[in-house]
């Protein structure tokens, strides 16, 4: 006999799994997971694509904002290649909540180049780029900056080489193995600038007679925008909307306009304003003596809500004194602060009520993390922090753990300085660099915690500079995953498993993003269609489609023997 809840009408078993999947609780979640394991039936109906609409309040309790879509979410808890899902949105961001414990690490080298894909007999594997951040070197060769890595990007990622005479943009798809130029990079900021953040990659502005318009580089550069300001500063765009601060007749060398516009395709007519904010003015603080009368804004992100500025305050325009640091959250769609979060010189958690005042702060010395929900950024001490602006908590939740230790007490509260922050493409893994390593932090699970070391020597007295002075050349970390193709057998909806992946420093992106011995690679194709042809014949299949695999796979080496990255 079947359970009375399975014998309810499909609509009021949704409606009952719904409320057992609203709150952000510990228990709440377990309780909808324990129903899923009563029974086929209920685990169908409570992990089943069909039925994922279930988790949505679970993610709305956790801080999504009920007008948030789902294809809306910056980092979905989804890879490239895996389709999106309430659920394993829910699985990231209760992840993210969770403080971490003990941190252990296994130091591993990266990869000079991008590995050959091993398919094992699978021809339709694919690599994608899951996580990608520039890597500090010498100012004598070329420098890298990378375009944050994002779930709808198909897996390549968009980088920008600076030299002494141009700087080139470029995109890397590791399924394909080529480099393909993009354009000219957006110019130079003034020669003062107080912040280089956001860096601005992946985008091409061009002069016209309206002012200038920035276009998003793609395929066919369909969302741009134009815009009155000629002397754009910085800008950060999500989907149809810019973000852009310019400077000003009364402010040359700072900029203060901070403006939110939306996209047009129409070349003669300025883009539609949805507010503005003269940051110094609109954002003053003070008391008697003006000690935080002057807002200064060093850097900000934007999801499809909120817009995240990183603001200093002082006494005045000449940005002399530093006496406060903070977030502001405004709405993206009235301009209107919804809070602020104040960084305080102490390192610890306030909660605690341990406190000790730090020395220093890395707040604006790189950039910061933003998703829908929290916020990691730098902070007293050189540490890293997570905060939760979406809550109600006026502090952040919790540090990210201290890789380094050493035997020696009188340095072990010294951190090494960190170069730069990134963040994997599902929103699981963050990415920390410093100038020979790069650590990936498991911030799911807050176990699988990895290292990777680009071969650069640093000594003991270089051990805490972000960039120490030397011949090794910058170049771009990338985190890789190899998947393949797998079909269903109940369903038969065809999907992607992960097999293989790593983590390689590249150099030389323009020519070495694959092996350089054009023999080697070809000796491991034909090693590959062996093996294809081996487990077809071996699996009783028929001898023609084995020929045909042989045949496809010649085909397609007449065109392996050089492919041109320029």
């Amino acid at each position: 006999m079947s359970a009375p809840l399975l014998m309810l009408p499909s609509e009021l078993q949704f409606l009952i799994l719904q409320f057992i999947a609203t709150g952000s609780s510990r228990e709440q979640i377990s309780d909808l997971i324990a129903t899923s394991q009563t029974c086929r039936s209920l685990h169908h109906a409570v992990l089943c694509e069909k039925n994922d609409l279930v988790w949505r309040s679970s993610a709305i309790e956790l801080g999504i904002l009920p007008s948030v879509r789902l294809e809306a979410i910056i980092y979905p808890g989804s890879s490239t290649l895996e389709k999106r899902r309430w659920l394993n949105v829910v699985k990231l961001n209760y992840g993210w909540l969770q403080p971490f414990s003990l941190t252990r690490f296994r130091l591993q080298k990266a990869y000079r180049v991008l590995p050959p894909q091993e398919k094992n007999g699978n021809w339709f594997g694919r690599r994608t780029i899951e996580m990608v951040v520039s890597g500090a070197g010498t100012r004598k060769r070329p420098g890298y900056q990378a375009k944050q890595a994002l779930s709808n990007s198909g897996g390549s990622v968009t980088f920008r080489i600076s030299e002494e005479s141009s700087n080139i943009t470029a995109t890397l798809d590791p399924a394909l193995n080529q480099v393909t130029p993009l354009g000219s990079e957006h110019p130079q900021a003034p020669e003062w600038t107080a912040t280089p953040f956001p860096c601005g990659v992946g985008y091409l502005v061009q002069k016209n007679n309206l002012g200038l318009r920035v276009s998003e580089y793609s395929e066919s550069c369909s969302k741009s925008w134009n815009l009155e300001e000629r002397a754009v500063d910085r800008f950060v765009s999500n989907e149809n909307i810019l973000v852009v601060v310019a400077f000003t007749e009364s402010s040359p060398h700072i900029a203060t306009k901070l403006s939110c516009v939306r996209s047009c395709s129409n070349e003669t007519t300025i883009s539609d304003k949805i507010w503005e904010i003269d940051v110094p003015v609109d954002w003053a603080e003070g008391n008697n003596q003006g000690r935080y009368g002057y807002a200064h804004l060093k850097n900000f992100h934007m999801t499809s809500t909120h817009v995240v500025c990183l603001v200093t305050r002082h006494p005045n325009e000449r940005l002399g004194k530093l006496t406060r640091t903070e977030f502001i959250v405004v709405d993206l769609k009235t301009g209107e602060i919804v809070r602020k979060l104040r960084i305080n010189t102490e390192s610890s958690n306030p909660a605690s009520g341990i406190s000790q005042r730090a020395p220093f702060t890395t707040a604006f010395n790189h950039d910061f993390i933003l998703t829908d929900i929290f916020i990691i950024s730098g902070g007293p001490g050189g540490g890293l922090f997570v905060w939760d602006y979406s809550g109600k908590r006026d502090h952040f939740l919790y540090q990210v753990p201290n890789p380094w230790t050493t035997a020696d007490s009188k340095t072990t509260n010294i951190l090494r300085q960190y170069s730069d922050l990134t963040i994997s493409v599902d929103g699981r893994y963050l990415g920390v660099t410093t100038s020979d390593q790069l650590l990936i932090f498991d911030m799911v699970s807050k176990e699988r915690n990895s290292a990777y070391n680009n071969g650069r020597k640093v000594g003991k007295k270089a051990r805490y500079m972000k960039n120490p002075t030397d011949d090794f050349p910058g170049g771009l970390w990338c985190w890789f995953r190899d998947w393949k193709s797998t079909k269903c057998k109940i369903t038969g909806n065809v999907r992607w498993e992960e097999v293989d992946g790593g983590v390689a420093y590249l150099t030389d992106v323009m020519s070495q993003t694959i092996p350089a011995n054009t023999e080697s690679w070809n000796e491991h194709c034909v090693q590959v269609i062996l093996r294809s042809i081996l487990s077809i014949v071996s699996g009783r299949k028929s001898l023609i489609i084995a020929a045909l695999v042989a045949l496809a796979a010649w085909v397609y080496l007449q065109g392996t023997p050089h492919i041109e990255l320029w």
